[in-house]
């Protein structure tokens, strides 16, 4: 069953000055965690500051440490079912 609060996180390269998407086929700022790298903008040539960081989400899962999941029907969907100790979600 997939799990309906699980989170993917994608980081992008928006210029300041124009708001394009840019990005980085030379994997400068990627290379260079915590530390500004200057970036030019495709878009309109101006240079800017970038910076990469490391971003962690935790989850729980009963399941992991050999426990049931405690299920209770979600308040606004009743087909919905989340665990009241863990992130684990079933859709029945």
């Amino acid at each position: 069953m997939i799990n309906l609060q699980y989170h993917i996180h994608e980081s992008l390269i928006k210029c300041p000055y124009c708001d394009t998407e840019c990005y980085d086929d030379d994997y400068q700022v990627g290379n260079e965690f915590d530390s500004p790298v200057d970036f030019e903008c495709d878009n309109c040539e101006k240079v800017f500051f970038a910076e990469a960081n490391v971003v962690y989400s935790t989850y729980s899962d009963c399941e992991l440490n050999n426990e049931d999941h405690d299920f209770e029907v979600s308040r606004t969907h009743p087909t919905v079912f989340n665990c009241k100790r863990c992130y684990k979600t079933e859709v029945r």
